[in-house]
């Protein structure tokens, strides 16, 4: 059995971290034994993915016998294993996907981030004590021993030149095995949102390539506003736009206004802003529209003080880099869309209403929690008491 020899390879990883540069080299057939696909855009993500995934084993590669998927945290390690010492059947190539198994999350702000991420965003509580406590032990314990990444470490050099591995996460700890392993025989592909002059240039492509239409560029900014930098979302919205547009040859304002649907957070921006602007009609209307599209009472109060709390973060690193929005957006790890948004409001803001209204908050969640009254009445009396 061919057994792949380590390949010192002097590319710069941030080099191959844009997918662009390395698809001439999966063209020519230049494939590596180890690709990890990383950062906060899934449809970036799955895209790369697939592309790399087809190169490998031909465009037929989704019925592939030749193809294992392993999703999720629950699967063996020696089953990896095994498989990736098994010779391709009929072909010349093996590929194995490990996605979003948590192989390579940073020790700190990995599974205990993304539950308390997807808690605020369902407005659960946090993990009692107890839990959390046993969580910690779990993991003191798993460090004894030797972790399913470091055993995948060890394997890579010993594994058969026919297999391919390719590990999809949406964040990585750069000092692990695998990550130094990609560096001299892998390639890294950084999948984080583009830029927003990169982000227009897509829209503008799809909406021309794949639909035919025209579209100005302050009405790409205009539907950006509405979907924020979820690239799925944009995608959904981008069809909903093109099939309302049948029979016409450009998208205009007008035509957003009628189909897109405004992403949750920004809703959230725009609760936010007339509840310190003391608008209370509007507050109360943009309330009322969240819940009429099956947002729970508790996950709007628990978003509503998310976003406070990270706000008040951006004005804090703004003073103190000299308003450097690209500097917040790298340390906060957000779009720097969102930094300037967040700074465009704190313009209008009087100096200790985002304090204020965080109180507040933090003040109805507790009556909440508590059992003191129920999560839509406390959010309605806090409109109500926050805007008179």
């Amino acid at each position: 059995m061919a057994v792949r020899k380590d390949r010192s390879d002097d590319k710069n990883r941030k080099e191959a971290q844009n997918f662009k540069l390395i698809r001439p080299e999966l063209e020519r057939g230049g494939f590596t034994p180890l690709y990890i696909l990383y950062g906060n855009q899934a449809y970036l993500r799955n895209q790369y993915r697939d592309v790399i995934r087809n190169y490998i084993l031909g465009d037929a590669s989704a019925d592939n016998m030749n193809l294992s998927v392993f999703r999720g945290d629950s699967f063996e390690m020696r089953e990896v294993i095994d498989l990736a010492q098994t010779l391709p059947f009929f072909s010349e190539h093996r590929v194995i996907i490990l996605e979003n198994t948590g192989l390579l999350r940073p020790a700190k702000s990995g599974k205990k981030k993304v539950q308390e991420d997807q808690q605020a965003e369902e407005g659960q509580e946090e993990e009692p004590k107890e839990e959390q406590a046993e969580e910690e032990q779990d993991d003191l314990q798993e460090k004894g021993g030797i972790s399913p990444a470091a055993v995948l470490a060890q394997f890579l050099p010993d594994m058969p030149e026919t297999t391919h591995l390719i590990i999809v996460e949406e964040q990585i700890d750069v000092r692990s095995g695998l990550c130094r392993y990609a560096e001299k025989n892998g390639r890294f592909v950084c999948c984080d949102t583009p830029e927003r002059g990169d982000m227009i240039k897509w829209i503008r492509g799809r909406f021309q390539k794949d639909y035919g239409l025209v579209i100005s560029q302050p009405v790409v900014v205009s539907l950006l506003d509405r979907t924020g930098d979820d690239m799925h979302h944009i995608t959904s919205e981008i069809e909903k736009v093109s099939a309302y547009c049948l029979g016409r040859s450009e998208v205009t304002e007008k035509d957003l206004d009628a189909v897109c649907t405004v992403v949750l957070r920004d809703r959230i921006f725009e609760l936010i802003d007339a509840i310190i602007g003391r608008r209370g009609r509007q507050a109360l209307s943009v309330y009322m529209e969240m819940l009429a599209q099956q947002t729970a009472p508790a996950q709007i109060l628990a978003l509503t003080i998310r976003q406070l709390n990270q706000l008040l973060q951006v004005r804090d690193l703004l003073e103190q880099n000299n308003n450097n929005e690209s500097t917040v957006a790298e340390s906060l790890h957000i779009h720097p869309y969102i930094v300037k948004k967040i700074r465009r409001s704190l313009h209008e803001y009087a100096r200790g209403a985002p304090e204020e209204a965080l109180k507040e908050c933090l003040k109805t969640d507790t009556a909440y929690k508590s059992g003191k009254m129920d999560a839509g009445i406390a959010m309605e009396m806090l409109i109500v008491r926050m805007t008179n």
